[in-house]
Parts: C-alpha cells; sequence; structure tokens
C-alpha cells in the first residue's frame, strides 16, 4: 500500500492498512493542521480491484480505517482548540486578556454521495425530512455541487460512525474480486468562530475535508478503453484525462478538463486547485498489468501543483468574485462585442 503525497515525489510505503495509525502523524497530521488554520484537504483513492483501497478507507471492526482516524483526531483539535482558549483565560487573570479569541465554537456537518453511472445518489437521505432533486449544479459561491443531497450536522467521531454505518446501507455492494465502477464522495465541512471580546473582532473560517474513493484502476485498461464514454466507465477516464492535463500544463489547463464527468466537476475546486491534497494508491499482489498503470498515475499525480489559501471571510469573497469574473468571460469568449465610441 502506498500513500503518496503529491506535494513530493518520494511517498510513503506501507505494507498493510493497519499502519496507517502507527504512522498517522507523519502522513495526515500536517494535512489536519491545515484544516484547524482554515485550509481545505482532498484526499483519493486510486487502485485495482481487490487491493484494499476501499478497506483502507473504511477499515473493520479490529482496524481503524482513514475515515476513522481522520475524525477522531479533528474532533480532539477542535477540542484542544477550545481548551486552550479556555486556560488561555483562566491563566491570564485579566477581565480582557490579550490573546487571539476568547470565544471559539465550531460546527461539522457531514455530507457522503455515491456515483453511479454518473448519478449521484444521497447515502444520507435517511436523515432528511425535506427531500429534493439531486442534481449537479454550479454556482458562484462554491463552484459545482450536489444539490439537495443531505447536510448532516456531527459532534463527535462516535456519531459520524453511526451516520456512516446507515449509509453504508445504501451504497453499492461490490463482491471481492469484482470491478467497482462506482465513486464515492464523503464531504466533512468545519466552521470555526473566533471572537475577541476585548477588540470585538470575529473572525469565521470553513475549510473542507473530501475524500474520493474511486471507481477500479482496473476500468482503464485497454480492454474497458472502448467503453470510456459509456456512463458506467465515464468518471474514471475522465479522471485519468484531468490529472495528466494538470500536469502535464502545471496546472495551466483550460478549466474545461474538469467538465467531463460528474466525478471530475466534483473536483474542479479541489484536485489542483484549493486544498491541500493526498492519494493513497493500492498495489495488487501478482496484478503486474494494473500495478504498472497504478504507478504511471502515481508520477502523473506527484506532478499536479496545488493553491490551498484560508478560506476566511475575506477569501471567500473574493473566490466568488472570481467565479463570476471567470463564468462571464466565458460566456461572452465566443462573441464579437462592437463598441462605438
Amino acid at each position: 500500500m502506498l500513500a503518496i503525497d503529491e506535494f513530493i515525489t518520494n511517498g510513503q510505503i506501507f505494507e498493510q492498512v493497519d499502519a496507517f495509525k502507527s504512522n498517522f502523524d507523519s502522513v495526515f497530521r500536517k494535512y489536519l493542521n491545515g484544516i484547524m488554520q482554515g485550509i481545505s484537504f482532498s484526499l483519493f483513492t486510486f487502485g485495482s480491484k481487490s487491493s484494499g483501497k476501499t478497506f483502507a478507507l473504511e477499515g473493520n471492526s479490529n482496524e481503524s480505517g482513514v475515515y476513522t482516524l481522520l475524525i477522531e483526531n479533528l474532533f480532539y483539535m477542535l477540542d484542544q482548540k477550545r481548551n486552550g482558549i479556555l486556560e488561555a483565560i483562566a491563566n491570564s487573570g485579566s477581565e480582557y486578556p490579550d490573546i487571539e479569541a476568547t470565544t471559539f465554537t465550531y460546527n461539522v456537518r457531514m455530507k457522503f454521495i455515491e456515483l453511479k453511472d454518473e448519478v449521484p445518489i444521497d447515502l444520507l437521505q435517511k436523515f432528511n425530512n425535506y427531500r429534493q432533486a439531486i442534481q449537479i449544479l454550479y454556482s458562484e459561491s462554491e463552484g459545482y455541487s450536489v444539490s439537495g443531497a443531505s447536510w448532516i450536522g456531527i459532534s463527535s467521531s462516535v456519531q459520524f460512525g453511526d451516520i456512516y454505518a446507515e449509509a453504508m446501507k445504501l451504497k453499492t455492494n461490490f463482491e471481492y474480486g469484482t470491478v467497482n465502477r462506482n465513486a464515492t464522495v464523503l464531504t466533512l465541512e468545519i466552521s470555526q468562530m473566533l471572537e475577541n471580546r476585548t477588540t470585538r473582532d470575529v473572525k469565521y473560517i470553513n475549510s473542507r475535508l473530501n475524500i474520493y474513493d474511486l471507481p477500479s484502476a482496473d476500468l482503464l485498461s485497454e480492454s474497458f478503453r472502448s467503453l470510456q464514454n459509456n456512463p458506467e466507465y465515464k468518471s474514471i477516464f475522465a479522471f485519468q484525462n484531468m490529472c495528466v492535463e494538470l500536469a502535464k500544463s502545471h496546472n495551466n489547463a483550460l478549466s474545461t478538463i474538469y467538465d467531463k464527468s460528474v466525478l471530475t466537476k466534483l473536483m474542479k475546486e479541489n484536485v489542483g486547485a484549493n486544498a491541500l491534497n493526498l492519494a493513497i494508491f493500492t498495489l495488487q499482489q501478482n496484478n503486474y498489468a494494473i500495478s504498472q498503470l497504478v504507478f504511471k498515475m502515481m508520477k502523473v499525480c506527484s506532478q499536479i501543483q496545488c493553491f490551498p489559501i484560508i478560506n476566511d471571510t475575506n477569501s471567500n469573497g473574493l473566490l466568488k468574485k472570481f467565479r463570476v469574473e471567470i463564468s462571464y468571460l466565458q460566456k461572452y469568449s465566443s462573441k464579437i462585442i462592437l463598441v462605438i465610441i
């Protein structure tokens, strides 16, 4: 099992999934630190069938997967941040301490969808009493998103585990050894508010943790290439093309490279964009042909650059303004405008 940081070319090699737990700090800590500062973090898995790709995320009753490890540590760090502020106030001995914030609150909510034949399925629909049509929409506020999918607030890693277990009952089951054509996208949105009653300053920061479990890499083999435009195979070929174009162009590729599938549209704001990125590549023993393909993709992804920023109120406003300007330019790029002076 290989965990590859896209900002460097030499990844870390693990023999077993449970190595993530013992190596959590060296692999994931800096990404959670980024989330605490208001920087988004996106992770995706890529590997052949039966290589442990999905198992690396989910784990089992004996071994914690990446989902559990990340979310347990995320809530621990949020609580530590709040407790640290309370301790600083107590130690200051002043009614108006000279510290960054005197009040800290946070909220975490989750969205979990499955992409089946390019159609999004809300895996949290059981918890939503106000169901709406599920569709992919573009907005200047956040780019592409799954409109109508449920956002569920969570207050602990235990609650996440309970909700996730219910969501898995709706997820498509694939038998071991078969090729998985579907993808899942788990999103956690973390909102933090820091208020200083001395200066009356209020700071809002919002970040997202996005985890993409991709279809099996086997679908990229020559035997499936003629089917790449079919809905059930489209997403993984679009993903491969997106990564190749981002790497080849040093992230100067046209934004239309994300528009080839629903999966890549949802990655537009996160891969090669405003988020820290990490990829987990998995290999199946004795599957040399697909392993070679996985290694090639690993090399491609190591050349993708990302441009994460702190998502505070000012930055989010500028991003929205940027998207509005881009939409305007795209709208009129093929038109001739005559100005009479």
